[in-house]
This record gives C-alpha cells, sequence and structure tokens, in this order.
C-alpha cells in the first residue's frame, strides 16, 4: 500500500551536485538513453531517464539526499527496528501534491509514480510540485480549486438522492439512505442540510489554512502519523484533531522549510 508523508527540511544555502555524483547520473543517463534507443517504448526506461535528468538539477538533488537522511530511520534496514517502508520516492502517487508559480524557483518535481492518472490541470500561471518552500507555496489557490471540486461532488450527491439511486460504477462502494449518500461506509451528503452546511461537514479542511491532509509527516520531533490518534469516526472527529496537528506542525515551520511530499510504500 501506498501513503503520502509529508517531511520538512532546511535548505543549505548553496545545493550543488557533488562532483562524483555528477559523473555517475552522467554514466547512468548514456546507459539509459542507449537502451531507449533500443527499446523506444519501454515505459519504464523512459521513467528511468526522466529521474536521471531530474536529479542533474541542483535543488532536486538536495531535496532527494536531505528527504533520504529524514527517511532514513524509518526505511528498510536490517538492524532497524523501526522499519516502516520498503520503498519511497519523492512525489510518486503524489507528485502533484502542490500549486506554486510556474517560476518558482523552490519547486521540487520529485518522480511521478508509474501508475499514475491524468495530470491534475493547473491555474493558469501556476504548475503542482512535489514540494516547494512554505512561503512559495499556493495555499489559498489550493484551497479555492478544493472547494469549486468539493461542491461539484455534493452537486453530484444530490443528484443521485433525486434518482434514488447512484450510478452503477459506484454500486457496493456508495448508497443512497432518507439521510442522504453514504460513501465507503461514511455520510457525505445529508439531505436535510444546505449546500454551505454539507460543504462544510464534507470536509475537516474547510477551516484549516494549509490545504494538506498527510498519512504522517517528520519533523524535529520525529514521526507523527495519524495512527497516533483513534480511527477515523464516523462524525469526523479524529479527523479534525489530526487535522489540527498537521496544521501546527505546519505553522510551527519557519516560512523557507522545503516541504516535500513523499510516496511510502510497505
Amino acid at each position: 500500500m501506498h501513503y503520502n508523508v509529508l517531511t520538512a527540511i532546511a535548505l543549505p544555502e548553496e545545493t550543488a551536485i557533488p562532483p562524483e555524483d555528477y559523473e555517475r547520473i552522467q554514466v547512468d543517463l548514456l546507459t539509459v538513453r542507449a537502451l531507449l534507443e533500443k527499446e523506444p517504448e519501454n515505459y519504464v526506461l523512459q521513467m528511468a531517464l526522466a529521474e536521471l535528468e531530474n536529479r542533474l538539477n541542483p535543488l532536486e538533488y538536495m531535496a532527494e539526499s536531505l528527504v533520504s537522511k529524514v527517511m532514513e530511520p524509518y526505511g528498510m534496514h536490517t538492524a532497524n527496528s523501526n522499519v516502516l517502508w520498503d520503498w519511497y520516492e519523492l512525489g510518486g502517487r503524489w507528485y502533484e501534491y502542490f500549486l506554486v508559480k510556474e517560476d518558482c524557483s523552490s519547486a521540487v518535481r520529485g518522480t511521478r509514480a508509474r501508475v499514475y492518472g491524468p495530470a491534475q490541470i493547473a491555474p493558469e500561471g501556476y504548475c503542482w510540485a512535489a514540494g516547494a518552500k512554505k512561503c512559495d507555496i499556493a495555499w489559498d489557490k489550493m484551497k479555492e480549486r478544493f472547494v469549486k471540486e468539493l461542491s461539484q461532488s455534493l452537486r453530484e450527491f444530490q443528484s443521485w438522492c433525486l434518482a434514488g439511486e447512484v450510478p452503477e460504477k459506484w454500486r457496493g462502494t456508495a448508497f443512497v439512505t432518507p439521510d442522504g449518500v453514504y460513501l465507503h461506509r461514511r455520510l457525505v451528503y445529508c439531505t436535510d442540510k444546505t449546500a454551505e452546511e454539507n460543504l462544510s461537514r464534507a470536509n475537516h479542511l474547510m477551516e484549516a489554512r494549509y490545504f494538506v491532509n498527510p498519512y504522517a509527516f517528520i519533523g524535529r520531533d520525529g514521526w507523527m502519523g495519524c495512527d497516533n490518534f483513534s480511527a477515523a469516526s464516523l462524525d469526523g472527529t479524529a479527523d479534525t484533531t489530526w487535522n489540527q496537528t498537521v496544521q501546527n506542525f505546519i505553522d510551527s515551520l519557519p516560512e523557507d522549510a522545503l516541504l516535500v511530499s513523499v510516496d511510502c510504500h510497505n
């Protein structure tokens, strides 16, 4: 399974690739390009080429190196009793996690997961990134986009209630009852509430400043995950408590802290 873990790192004043590593990446690039000439449609090689080209960017290289140190206590090591993950990558299934301006100098692209849906469309003048400095992330734009999409989903749920059934592709996952729509055993739309009330109760992030909801985060005090809290209740109490913990964590970080979304697998 894959889990989204938020890491916060402090960038050094200079981000440079050590000469020996730069040479190694160049050699690997030549090897992969030669293989691609023989197998131009090989998706694995295409992804490997994109990853290597990405690492030639000093910021990407530094982010990967620093995140690696942060993740080390929780990764796959023979003598490590705190193993949580067998592998991880920057971005991955959360490759498009933060919204930043197109000319953002602190944007970390990360690695796009091999299994990934259609690219998200960013507002004009913005792009998606796996990481960026806290001060460079367009938090307000992220919330604006999410509220728009959530409103569309709620209108769709309302249409299900009017029809008295859910579309075929949702059967077994979603149900229409006199109370409203249940999705994954949770009431996501109430027939007796207004559009604004449904919007407010539909997501515990509505009042948040930082519009992210990771499975866990790693800061100066180490690992903190939603599993540290009670399982999410049907009324969202546990969700709200966890979200406030995430909000407090990000709020405590300096504005130049680099936030990076990490895709962890176990």
